[in-house]
């Protein structure tokens, strides 16, 4: 049973370490990897309190994806799990800005309040004593969890860079329970379990996107800049922000 494994490779982290922390985005496969976690740590009676759900805000996201991570985080924080919603000044790679000698995006940068793309959720942790302006997720990751192993739903079949991702840190203190999941195995699951995902892989869809290419990253990456001008046909009001942002 594909889903039973999946959840013994939670148990074995649970074993191995007091504290595991998931790595949460809203996407389809995070929500899958959070059902996984949940109905795992629930059959092998494994205390929530043991579990730190992370977050990383990055500014420029899709209205209902910001809304289902609502919905996880109040599930996860009712169950007795940490629930860490970053909202730092992270460098990104932004592949728009070849041609300049800074390829770079900075989520939620100081002084550029008036152009962020959506405020600032009340509720977000905005600085930490770790953190220094401009860090990348990965440097800043490493300072915040030292030894607490990251579970992720990263795929192989995902991207060649996620593909490479796995392949740089499968030695690593991070877990991949799902990692050899095709696209069909994710969207199986969401069905059978009868679990809300966003609506923008729907809208993705009708406006041509292939289901192979269904991935939701923050908007300049090299994975989801194609997709950017499809924003335009179902999030017109955020297509603007955006452009104005970057």
């Amino acid at each position: 049973n594909n889903v039973k494994n999946k959840q013994e490779c939670v148990l074995e982290a649970f074993n191995k370490n007091k504290y595991i922390s998931l790595s949460f985005s809203g996407g389809k496969d995070s929500i899958v990897m959070g059902d996984i976690v949940i109905k795992a740590m629930h059959k092998y009676n494994i205390a929530f309190d043991r579990l730190i759900v992370i977050f990383f805000d990055e500014e420029g996201i899709y209205p209902d994806f910001e809304q289902v991570v609502i919905e996880w985080r109040s599930r996860f924080l009712s169950l007795g799990a940490k629930f860490y919603w970053f909202c730092l000044p992270i460098k990104h790679y932004n592949c728009c800005n070849r041609l300049e000698n800074d390829e770079s995006f900075i989520c939620w940068e100081p002084g550029k309040e008036d152009k962020w793309i959506r405020p600032m959720p009340k509720f977000a942790i905005r600085n930490h004593k770790m953190f220094e302006l401009g860090m990348t997720y990965q440097d800043f990751s490493k300072h915040l969890f030292g030894d607490i192993p990251q579970m992720v739903g990263l795929r192989t079949y995902e991207s060649v860079q996620r593909r490479n991702s796995i392949a740089s840190k499968f030695k690593s203190k991070f877990v991949y329970p799902i990692y050899v999941w095709r696209d069909n195995d994710v969207w199986l699951y969401l069905r059978d379990n009868n679990l809300h995902f966003p609506v923008t892989y729907l809208y993705l869809y009708k406006v041509g996107v292939p289901v192979n290419k269904l991935r939701i990253s923050q908007f300049f990456s090299v994975d989801t800049i194609k997709t950017l001008p499809k924003i335009l046909e179902f999030y017109p009001d955020l297509y603007e922000k955006i452009i104005r942002r970057e």
